[in-house]
């Protein structure tokens, strides 16, 4: 349902680019449609390379980086469970993360899964005990199927 929201709000762009298509066909003006398509073509890629660069360049030079808001509900989980966030880990990397930890008990990764240049994040939970006890789901989950996977985690983790 999501996808086809999308698509209804780019219909009149592609309505529009559709039209001037057909109309530089139906004109026969080869060469300026080439030309527009062309400097396109590199206009977009020009953003999504410039967009790429700033985000490898300033990912982990943010006081406060941006993966974090994407797990509050996984730290929200943890914390009423008991367990302190302890540090960030992999800072500026493709797979940034928390530690979490609570006494006499095993540590917890929760790790974002965010490549610089993807249009899908992913979410690793790891709870470290001697076998170690892992879950993956996308971040644009719902809450109740994020909950429902951390519950399942924690209770199979015998915690």
């Amino acid at each position: 349902m999501k996808i086809f929201r999308e698509l209804l709000s780019l219909m009149p762009s592609i309505l529009i680019l559709l039209a001037i298509i057909t109309f530089f066909i139906y004109s026969q003006l080869w060469i300026v449609f080439y030309f527009i398509l062309g400097i396109v073509l590199i206009f977009f890629g020009v953003i999504v390379f410039v967009g790429a660069l700033f985000g490898l360049g300033f990912r982990n030079k943010l006081l406060f980086d941006d993966y974090v808001m994407y797990l509050e509900s996984e730290m929200a989980f943890f914390r009423d469970k008991g367990y302190q966030q302890i540090e960030y880990i992999n800072l500026g990397s493709a797979h940034p993360g928390i530690l979490m930890r609570r006494e006499n008990s095993p540590e917890i990764k929760i790790i974002f899964n965010a490549p610089i240049i993807a249009f899908k994040y992913t979410v690793d939970i790891c709870i470290m005990t001697d076998k170690p006890v892992r879950t993956h789901y996308n971040v644009d989950n719902n809450i109740d199927l994020k909950i429902a996977k951390m519950s399942r985690l924690y209770e199979s983790a015998h915690l």
